[in-house]
């Protein structure tokens, strides 16, 4: 009974992740137009590389699914209005991650100081005119009843990227890279969730900081390659194995279901919630697991980078890619506590 009824929150997630992970996806095709809907984007062109461009639009699409997931949990709609203020942060956090991490240079000061304090006269660079606009936009969709706490967590999302910085620096502790971390992505997601109409409890807070903890330490999995050849810390390739980094993740996961099951929604919305990040989560092990086999059954950080980056995207339909998956999915019990046996294989 288990499998059958993971079985029908599957087949939907696999057509939502789709229309998010294809940028040709419907979601993709629907920020396109939002982004287009604001300024001109030809006066930018000269300025603005197609490059960055399709980094606002996939931040735009990611803040956009997370708000979705967080308005289904809580059984609210999305407003069109929350929809467009979490799109246009989407934009303003794709624009502050290039500014801070590409263009700052030996001006970073004075890039915070703009980021921080958006006006006319501080403008000197087109991107930051096109950070202005969106700026404006995004403050004017917010309602009057969330707008201080949405306000909160954009400021703090975009101290903790100031903090990422910090994560070029080799001798960077562990304790501290993963704080700036769990910051990074705990204050964007919090950002994703206060857009929602639904008072935001203080244990809802806590249990979501850690979620997006979470799902920091995913994607630092899947760009532990380009992340390691750009000399950039990150979760995964702070740990010398593979085990190191899947007991890590498996902890990290335990602690934010716990929070999470904790909460007062409805069994159901919060079922359907995990599943998603249960799913997540196992693709991650399959990714890992894929790791050690292009490694030749002996995964090494310095063997790893000498292969080429395309080779170490794992691809969930390949046949031992889809048997380790698939089964670990669907056999995934919500009343169980989340170190199931059937983790323990195969990575």
């Amino acid at each position: 009974m288990t499998w059958l009824k993971n079985m029908r929150r599957l087949l939907p997630l696999v057509k939502d992740m789709q229309s998010a992970n294809w940028e040709r996806g419907r979601l993709h095709r629907e920020m396109h137009l939002v982004l287009n809907s604001v300024t001109d984007l030809s006066k930018y062109h000269k300025s603005i590389s197609p490059r960055m461009f399709k980094k606002m639009q996939w931040y735009m699409v990611e803040t956009v699914w997370m708000s979705q997931k967080f308005a289904d949990l809580h059984q609210v709609p999305l407003r069109e209005k929350e929809k467009l203020s979490i799109a246009f942060s989407g934009v303003l956090g794709g624009i502050s991650d290039i500014v801070i991490d590409d263009l700052a240079g030996d001006n970073f000061a004075s890039k915070k100081e703009f980021l921080l304090n958006p006006s006319e006269g501080a403008i000197r660079l087109p991107l930051e005119k096109f950070y202005l606009d969106f700026f404006k936009v995004f403050e004017a969709n917010l309602s009057a009843d969330n707008k201080a706490l949405v306000m909160e967590y954009y400021w703090k999302t975009l101290e903790a990227q100031f903090a990422s910085r910090e994560q070029f620096d080799a001798n960077l502790p562990q304790e501290k890279l993963i704080k700036i971390l769990k910051d990074k992505c705990g204050f964007t997601t919090l950002l994703c969730r206060a857009v929602v109409g639904k008072e935001l409890l203080k244990q809802e807070e806590e249990a979501i900081y850690e979620l997006g903890g979470l799902v920091q330490f995913i994607n630092d999995i899947n760009d532990l390659h380009k992340d390691s050849n750009q000399n950039i810390r990150n979760f995964a390739n702070s740990f010398a194995t593979l085990n190191e980094i899947k007991q890590a993740l498996i902890q990290q996961v335990s602690l934010t279901f716990e929070h999470l099951r904790a909460l007062p929604v409805a069994s159901k919305q919060m079922n359907d919630f995990l599943f998603v990040f249960h799913s997540f989560i196992i693709i991650t092990l399959a990714q890992l697991n894929h790791y050690k086999f292009i490694c030749g059954g002996d995964y090494q950080l310095d063997r790893f980078l000498t292969l080429p980056q395309h080779k170490t995207k794992v691809r969930p339909y390949l046949r031992r890619n889809f048997q380790y998956s698939i089964p670990k999915i669907l056999n995934y019990h919500f009343h169980y506590p989340y170190e199931s046996k059937f983790l323990d294989t195969g990575v």
